[in-house]
């Protein structure tokens, strides 16, 4: 577990390294002299002269080919890749009964390097790299194929006694099984997926690899049916103490899909950030559904999708489509949250979609609703509204425990103003646990909001920024 902390801290210090090459002209850091690297194939970039200042720029890319894969010499996989179009390659290990997409090229924090002149220093570059599958013994690395290393590093002391270092060259690493086996080598490790695969027989044994995996406290929560017959998505059980404290120590997303007719469980980890970007501009993210393809042989496919109907409030005149798997009630929360609080709230099981809404003149307050716990953490945005509307996650002990969509701030659209949340309101909060598949699934309900562009009862004329109301206020 300790290992897993450094390299996330690495990862974030090598991200804010790119970012900060196009944002601002100086960045200090602490970071160790580069080492050697057997089997790696790195070529030097020396420091450049006054007059002369290369650029490297990203990496080209790949031509849609099959993909080779790595693969250590104690396993036989069994594995083959298929080409499935210009995005993506399908990898399938015959030998170990399973298969996953995942895309040609991806955008790496540590693609490419550039030399900036003001500081004197090489520095990281985000750029697209082709990507690979490494097998090893007991594991499938999902990573890029090549990466650079800054090297020759030269260090000097600040007025106030901290280091900063500068780099005389940069080196491009040809990645290796070998490499990514290297706890000490982050560079990497600290952008790849490591699919780990398990022999498991009954729920005994799937709780020790939970507990081996994730630590001593970690145990075996609810099996939530995932989109195959007979395949299981684990959740993980903490022991509810303070993440300082606790010996499940779980502040990221991970993935556990297990299947008991074929004694298998596939577990990798998705960390706290986007791993496999489509673009530098981060405009694409690969990761959801790579997951989604991910897929055991032998297991059938689940059955269709309910089908979709709308819900129209003529009052108000707005509308959206959702599922016939979701219940709907028209709630008014004047008890709870204050006079005309109105909202309608999808419902599955113990998880609550809840839109509020109100006219900008009116005075009440928009729907909301107190939490017990957690650290937001800010995951990609909806399109709703014409507008892409940021989602901010609520994470306790590794769980997603509600979804706030702008936060707490309300949505605008016309005269209307609109407060969305998704939450499960399992009175145990320690298993409260939104899946990746209902978050999808309530994303898509809100993309499909329309506002009528001229509500019978709009009448009211919408305020100036001075005499509009609070945003939406969460009480407990």
């Amino acid at each position: 577990m300790d290992a897993r902390i450094s390299k996330t801290m690495v990862f974030g210090l090598l991200l804010l390294i790119a970012f900060a090459v196009g944002a601002c002209g100086t960045l200090e850091i602490e970071q160790a002299p580069a080492k050697g690297e057997s089997g790696a194939a790195a070529t030097a970039i020396p420091l450049p002269t006054a007059t002369e200042v290369p650029l490297p720029g990203p990496t080209a890319l790949p031509s849609a080919t099959r993909t080779s894969v790595v693969q250590a010499e104690e396993i036989n996989w069994d594995s083959e890749i298929a080409s499935l179009d210009e995005t993506w390659n399908l990898y399938t290990s015959n030998g170990q009964g399973f298969s996953i997409k995942f895309p040609k090229t991806m955008a790496s924090y540590q693609g490419s390097c550039a030399w900036n002149e003001e500081q004197g220093s090489y520095r990281p570059q985000i750029a697209i790299v082709p990507v690979k599958i490494f097998e090893g013994s007991d594991a499938v690395y999902i990573a890029p194929e090549t990466y650079y290393r800054l090297a020759g590093e030269r260090t000097e002391t600040t007025a106030d006694g901290g280091t900063r270092s500068f780099f005389d060259s940069c080196n491009q690493v040809t990645n290796s099984l070998e490499l990514l086996q290297d706890p000490e080598n982050p560079y990497a490790s600290s952008q790849m997926w490591k699919l780990v695969v398990r022999e498991i027989h009954d729920d005994a044994e799937l709780d020790a690899f939970l507990k081996e995996r994730y630590g001593s406290a970690c145990s075996l929560g609810e099996k939530e049916p995932s989109a195959q017959d007979g395949v299981y998505r684990v959740r993980i059980q903490g022991d509810g103490k303070p993440i300082e404290e606790t010996q499940c120590r779980l502040n990221y997303r991970t993935v556990v899909e297990y299947y008991p007719a074929g004694n298998k469980v596939v577990a990798w980890d998705l960390g706290q950030a986007a791993t496999f970007p489509a673009d530098v501009n981060y405009s694409v993210i690969h990761d959801q559904e790579m997951v989604d393809s991910f897929s055991f042989f032998g297991a059938a496919a689940a059955e269709p999708a309910a089908p979709w109907v709308s819900y129209s409030n003529t009052e108000y005149g707005f509308s959206f489509e959702y599922p016939t798997s979701w219940t709907v009630a028209e709630v008014n929360d004047e008890d709870h949250v204050g006079p005309g609080s109105r909202s309608v709230q999808l419902g599955q099981g113990s998880v609550k979609l809840v839109i509020g809404y109100r006219r900008a003149g009116e005075e009440t307050r928009l729907v909301g609703s107190g939490v017990p716990g957690g650290e937001f953490v800010e995951r990609g945005t909806v399109r709703m509204l014409d507008q892409d509307v940021p989602r901010q996650v609520l994470v306790f002990e590794g769980k997603d425990k509600g979804v706030y969509y702008n936060r707490w701030s309300a949505i605008g659209a016309g005269d209307l103003e609109f407060a969305l949340s998704l939450q499960d309101f399992d009175p145990d909060y320690g298993q409260a646990e939104l899946p990746q598949s209902v978050q999808d699934e309530a994303d898509a309900i809100l993309g499909t909001v329309k506002v009528a562009t001229d509500p019978a009862s709009s009448a009211e004329p919408a305020p100036t920024a001075s005499e509009s109301q609070p945003a939406t206020e969460l009480t407990s």
